[in-house]
C-alpha cells in the first residue's frame, strides 16, 4: 500500500483524502470529507494504550503548530494496524489554517520485527543456563584458588570477567526482547522510591569503588511514595547510575536528586563525565546505538541501556529527558506518576 493523505482544516474537519485512505478506510470520500477524524478512527501510541483526542497526532500538530511523527496504531471498524504517521501544520501568514496527515501501514515491518524479536529472545534465553554453569564453576575454582599460580589466577580472573560481561549481555537482549513483545509483568504497589534508591545505591557501591567517583544523595524526604514495580524501578536506578559511573571521569562525583511535585516524582542522574556529542543526541535513546566517545572510553558496552530505560520509564507511564554536554558531563531526568500505571500480568518479567 502506497501513504494515505488526510487534509484538515484548523477544527479538525477534513477537507480532502486520496484514494489509498479510502482503501484504508474501507470508506468513499463522500462518507468522511466534513468529518473529525476522531469521528472516524481512534489512536494508540507504540505501546498500545489509547490516546486523548489532544494527544492524537493530528490534533497535536494543529495544537502546537508543528511537525509530529512516529508510529501508532489505527483502530477502526473492529481491526488495529500499526502505522507510520508524518502530521504536519498548514501555516499561512503565522496562523494555523489546517493540518496534513500522510501515513503507511508499517503490517508488515511489524511481523519481521517480531520474528527477529522472537528469535533474540529465544537465543538469548538458551544462552542463560551454559553461562550460568560457566559462573558457577570458575566462582568455585576463583575461590579455591591457593594452589594456583599468579599466571593461572590471571587466566581465572579473565574468565570470571568475560563470563559476565556475556551474562550482562544476555540480560541486555533479554529485557529487549521482553519490553518490544510486551512479553512481561508490571506491578502497581506503593513503594518506597528512598529505600530502593539506597538499595540500588548499594549494589553499584564496588563499581564506584573502582574509579574512585562519590555519589551524593539529595532526597527532598527521608520517605518518597509512590505507587510503581519496585523491580522496573531498581532496573531504571541501576541502568542510569552504572550509566553515569562508567563514563565519568576517575575521582569524579555524581548526584542522585529524587523529590516529589503535586502529581509526579522527579529522579535526576548527574555526572561529570564525557557527555553526549551534539550531533548525536538524537540518537541516544536508539538500539544498539552508542555515541562516539562512549566507544572510545568504554568498548565493550552494548547500546541497549538507554533504550531500556526509556522503554521501560514509558510503560510505567512516565517520560525521560536529558541536558548534556560534552566534555562537561550529563543529566538524566525521569518523571513518574505517583500513581503508577495499569497492572499487568505475565509470567515473564525484566532480569
Amino acid at each position: 500500500m502506497g501513504e494515505g493523505v488526510i487534509v484538515t482544516d484548523k477544527n479538525n474537519n477534513i477537507i480532502m483524502i486520496n484514494k489509498q485512505t479510502e482503501i484504508f478506510l474501507n470508506k468513499k470520500s463522500e462518507e468522511l470529507l466534513g468529518k473529525r477524524t476522531d469521528e472516524i478512527y481512534d489512536v494508540e501510541d507504540e505501546f498500545e494504550k489509547k490516546l486523548e483526542n489532544s494527544e492524537k497526532p493530528l490534533q497535536k500538530t494543529l495544537l502546537a503548530g508543528k511537525k509530529i511523527s512516529g508510529k501508532y496504531y489505527c483502530l477502526h471498524n473492529d481491526r488495529k494496524i500499526p502505522v507510520f504517521v508524518n502530521a504536519t501544520p498548514v501555516i499561512c501568514e503565522s496562523e494555523i489554517i489546517g493540518a496534513i496527515l500522510l501515513f503507511r501501514d508499517i503490517s508488515r515491518e511489524n511481523e519481521i520485527d517480531r520474528a527477529k524479536t522472537e528469535f533474540v529472545s529465544l537465543a538469548s534465553h538458551q544462552l542463560r543456563t551454559p553461562l550460568s554453569i560457566i559462573n558457577w564453576y570458575s566462582e568455585a575454582l576463583t575461590q579455591n584458588q591457593n594452589n594456583f599460580s599468579k599466571e593461572q589466577k590471571n587466566y581465572m580472573k579473565k574468565i570470571c570477567n568475560a563470563n559476565q560481561r556475556m551474562i550482562n549481555l544476555v540480560k541486555s537482549l533479554l529485557n529487549t526482547s521482553r519490553l518490544e513483545m510486551n512479553t512481561f509483568s508490571i506491578k502497581n504497589k506503593e513503594i518506597d522510591l528512598v529505600k530502593i534508591a539506597r538499595n540500588t545505591l548499594e549494589e553499584v557501591a564496588e563499581l564506584c569503588s573502582v574509579q574512585n567517583i562519590s555519589i551524593e544523595e539529595k532526597f527532598s524526604s527521608e520517605t518518597i511514595r509512590l505507587k510503581g514495580d519496585p523491580q522496573l524501578l531498581t532496573i531504571i536506578l541501576h541502568n542510569l547510575l552504572t550509566n553515569a559511573i562508567k563514563y565519568s571521569k576517575r575521582d569524579g562525583k555524581i548526584i542522585l536528586e529524587i523529590f516529589e511535585q503535586k502529581t509526579d516524582i522527579i529522579i535526576d542522574v548527574i555526572d561529570q563525565g564525557i557527555g553526549i556529542p551534539e550531533k548525536q543526541k538524537k540518537e541516544i535513546f536508539t538500539r544498539f546505538f552508542r555515541a562516539n566517545n562512549a566507544k572510545e572510553k568504554d568498548a565493550e558496552g552494548t547500546g541497549l541501556g538507554l533504550y531500556i530505560i526509556k522503554t521501560t520509564v514509558e510503560k510505567l507511564g512516565g517520560k525521560i529527558t536529558f541536558d548534556s554536554k560534552e566534555k562537561k558531563g550529563t543529566t538524566f531526568s525521569v518523571i513518574l506518576p505517583k500513581n503508577g500505571t495499569l497492572e499487568k500480568e505475565s509470567a515473564k518479567k525484566l532480569i
